[in-house]
């Protein structure tokens, strides 16, 4: 896989249990402006998707699995 800009990132939140898809370049932008306010962030990216309905899926199956343990 190639990344690009336009990839997906799928990331999941502890502390809001929740997944987050955010465009690669977008993600990056909010982690350097993170890094520089010296704030945390809470986002794990878990998953780089050529398309936002492929990170769709993952999330999706991971929610299921998640559900069923």
């Amino acid at each position: 896989m190639i990344i690009k800009n336009e990839s997906v990132v799928a990331e999941w939140s502890e502390s809001q249990q929740q997944f987050h898809l955010i465009r690669f370049q977008k993600m990056l932008e909010t982690n350097l402006t993170a890094f520089f306010e010296k704030r945390a962030t809470s986002y794990i990216p878990i998953g780089i998707f050529d398309s936002m309905e492929e990170a769709e899926a993952f999330t999706r199956k991971l929610e299921k699995e998640r559900q069923s343990d």
